[in-house]
């Protein structure tokens, strides 16, 4: 019942994402600009940069990078697109909370006032924040046929510099509520993950694994001088 429930809640969030698409006229897309250094052709020599594709105009995943330990769990991002490193510390954080089952740790991640919402209106205040974890480790469990670590989060899309303008918050975008934020989202990062999980105690850490929970969508916002992220 409460894996229905929480299939239940992705397809609400999911249409409420939809429905939020529509109302792309209070969007103002930013362009992000990432400083870039001349490349060296064969004999060694520094090309001009302008006869060469600027870093910023690059697709993610050009300039990837693995942290085995820095986040709490092995991560893959291109880190163009994170220069604050207290949003890869909330991805690592949130993944931790599901790997060690830890609802203290994924409660300081979420946006509590879309967290409260989550809980009271999507669930029916049927379910707490404890037992939402624990069905989706449990759920991740049983993937794996037993205890499960995480042997890397692999951020293989990101789109990034969506703010919003006027009173509009992500609250108001999702059919929520407004209560418990007090600032500006001041920038979104809608990303793409694959999570690649091994057993427990096989001290694998990469791609080695071939079991991955694919084509996970979070949305990381900065808010309240703060990262918060929503699963989707």
């Amino acid at each position: 019942e409460m894996t229905s429930s929480l299939v239940g809640s992705e397809m609400c969030i999911r249409d409420s994402m939809k429905r939020a698409a529509a109302l792309g006229a209070a969007l103002v897309l930013c362009v992000s600009c990432f400083a870039g250094c001349g490349s060296k052709d064969s004999s060694g020599n520094t090309s001009n940069p302008t006869s060469r594709t600027a870093m910023e105009d690059l697709d993610y995943g050009a300039t990837l990078r693995i942290d085995k330990k820095a986040y709490g769990v092995p991560m893959q991002y291109d880190k163009r697109f994170f220069e604050d490193e207290a949003s890869l510390q909330v991805i690592g954080n949130y993944y931790r909370s599901i790997a060690e089952n830890d609802s203290a740790l994924f409660e300081q991640v979420q946006l509590p006032a879309y967290l409260d919402y989550t809980i009271k209106t999507v669930h029916k205040s049927e379910f707490t924040t404890a037992e939402l974890v624990q069905a989706t480790h449990d759920s991740w469990k049983e993937h794996m046929d037993g205890d499960f670590a995480i042997s890397l989060v692999d951020i293989v899309g990101c789109e990034v510099s969506r703010t919003y303008t006027g009173i509009t918050t992500i609250l108001d975008m999702l059919d929520s509520i407004q209560e418990g934020i007090s600032g500006k989202i001041d920038v979104i990062y809608e990303l793409t993950v694959d999570v690649y999980l091994t057993p427990a105690d096989s001290g694998i850490v990469g791609l080695e694994t071939q079991t991955k929970k694919d084509g996970q969508v979070l949305f990381l916002f900065h808010v309240d001088d703060q990262w918060y992220l929503i699963y989707n």
